[in-house]
């Protein structure tokens, strides 16, 4: 493993650790604060308030992502399908909250305001599953596409060179890929 895939994997891992311990503390932030602090936020009655009511849907989409990212390690024979729809369900819950939390009631009639609610989560929780899926597929195809490029510069393009340049011709490409990376 490369220096720089080493140090990349480092500061993955510790955005994930950091991801997963806001989620894990998001609840309980309001705690901290006072709870005579009278500044509307986003409806509520105070920040304590605000924080208290977003803190689980935080949770809930920290939690459903880091579901989704599991399952892609899983074996097709484990519950890798049960694992999945329990995130799907956990993003389409913190997609509602979220959604309630930001959007004011007053805009529609109550029924209309839950069932549109209940749509746009289901549509939210569609396109960010897409999303997901859709960019891990085009990594691989990018990936396939690399390494088709880089098969070809090796072994076809040898079939096209005299015997007596072949030397000279590693030497070249692999002194231009070195330049190219560095």
């Amino acid at each position: 493993m490369t220096e720089g895939r080493k140090r990349r994997n480092k500061v993955m891992i510790s955005l994930i650790r950091i991801i997963i311990f806001t989620s894990v503390i998001a609840p309980y932030i309001h705690i901290f604060l006072s709870k005579k602090d009278t500044v509307n936020v986003f409806g509520f009655n105070n920040l304590r308030t605000f924080l208290f009511v977003i803190g689980l849907p935080i949770s809930l989409f920290t939690c459903a992502n880091v579901l989704l990212y599991i399952t892609k390690f899983m074996e097709k024979n484990s519950p890798k399908i049960q694992v999945r729809i329990i995130a799907i369900l956990f993003l389409w819950s913190s997609f509602f909250q979220f959604i309630w939390i930001f959007w004011d009631r007053q805009d529609l009639p109550k029924p209309l305001y839950y069932i549109s609610i209940v749509v746009l989560s289901f549509v939210s929780t569609v396109t960010f599953n897409s999303f997901i899926h859709t960019r891990e597929s085009t990594r691989v195809r990018l990936q396939k596409a690399v390494n088709a490029f880089s098969t070809f510069s090796f072994i076809t393009a040898k079939k096209h060179i005299k015997t007596e340049n072949i030397e000279a011709y590693e030497k070249e490409l692999l002194s231009g890929l070195h330049d190219e990376i560095n």
